[in-house]
């Protein structure tokens, strides 16, 4: 466990290491660290609306003796900088200790914790988390009012608790977990009204707001402002889409010909054993010239067939003509076959 000052060094440390290794991230990181990225350009209103949203999700009420304070924490160096400086520009009076823990799980990562202190409850107060009495988990109704109060809050939502799938997989997802049903109902409502539509499901003891489709999640990448994100996000899309599109034509297209050729087999079966029942049976010129062109040429469509005949047969027989006569052909034979059998 590292503290205070040394746990800065090592946030600037570990940034310095993630960029300079370019190590492969998670569209979610890229995401986030464009949205941390613009954290610092923000009004006092639009960054206590930030704070507001990312205490509300991240942070857990801590209670030492009679003191009570808040720890905030993050996987992110990236965020856990821009909070903090965020934290100092606005709120210098706050107490903050920067606490460095590493997990021994499966997956060991570094987590970030600012512990704030808040003696008098006068920074819980003000952020919207605490009422003296317990938990403030709702939307604030300053966020309703103004649109960059409601971009800056929902930035924060998203950097605490909220993630996207890597464009790699072959489905689309973006999420947001909130602790309180009420909390995520109040954000789907005013985001609804933004003509971003969440849908909601329940997962273990959270309330996840989520989008499936791809346009919404676009629409939502540049409501959040993460430009490069989107155009990342929307390469992607058209590229698969586009990708789609070719493979839909390609098996519609092997289909079609698939169905074009066992059509041809069986026109073909059915010439020869009409001919073979029928050996004495004098056709019409026209047919004499269907069965020999349709047996010379077994790979030809009925377009091609009807070209051939008209070229050199000098025969003039539409496709659908051509489909009529097949058709009177395979009744014919199914009667043979029938009278056949009944002998």
């Amino acid at each position: 466990m590292i503290n205070s000052e040394s746990g800065y060094s090592t946030m600037l440390i570990e940034e310095k290491k993630i960029k300079n290794e370019r190590r492969e991230q998670t569209f979610s990181q890229q995401v986030k660290e464009e949205i941390a990225a613009t954290l610092n350009e923000k009004s006092f209103n639009e960054s206590w609306s930030f704070l507001s949203a990312f205490i509300k999700q991240n942070g857990s009420l801590t209670l030492n003796g009679m003191k009570l304070g808040v720890d905030i924490q993050t996987a992110n160096p990236v965020i856990a900088r821009r909070v903090f400086q965020i934290l100092r520009k606005f709120y210098p009076d706050v107490i903050i200790e920067i606490v460095v823990r590493k997990t021994v799980k499966l997956k060991k990562q570094t987590l970030y914790v600012l512990r704030i202190k808040d003696n008098d409850k006068t920074f819980l107060k003000e952020i919207n988390f605490f009422d003296g009495e317990g938990f403030i988990m709702t939307l604030p109704e300053r966020v309703k009012e103004k649109e960059r109060l409601l971009l800056s809050y929902m930035q924060g939502l998203f950097l605490a608790t909220g993630s996207i799938n890597n464009l790699q997989l072959s489905s689309y997802h973006l999420e947001i977990s909130f602790a309180q049903e009420e909390h995520a109902y109040a954000v789907q409502e005013i985001m609804g009204k933004q003509g971003i539509h969440f849908k909601t499901i329940k997962r273990r003891n959270y309330q996840i707001l989520y989008i499936k489709d791809s346009t919404m999640i676009g629409d939502y990448l540049a409501f959040m402002q993460a430009i490069q994100a989107r155009f990342s996000f929307e390469d992607i899309r058209i590229s698969r889409d586009m990708m789609n599109s070719m493979n839909r034509l390609i098996n519609c297209e092997v289909a079609n010909e698939q169905k074009s050729q066992k059509a041809t087999a069986i026109q073909i079966e059915n010439i020869l054993y009409l001919k073979e029942e029928r050996e004495n049976e004098v056709f019409s010129e026209k047919e004499e010239a269907i069965f020999e062109l349709r047996l010379q040429h077994q790979d030809v469509s009925l377009a091609e067939l009807s070209d051939l005949l008209s070229s050199e047969k000098h025969v003039d027989v539409s496709k659908s003509g051509l489909n009529h006569v097949f058709r009177k052909i395979a009744k014919k034979v199914k009667q043979l076959k029938e009278n056949n059998l009944s002998l």
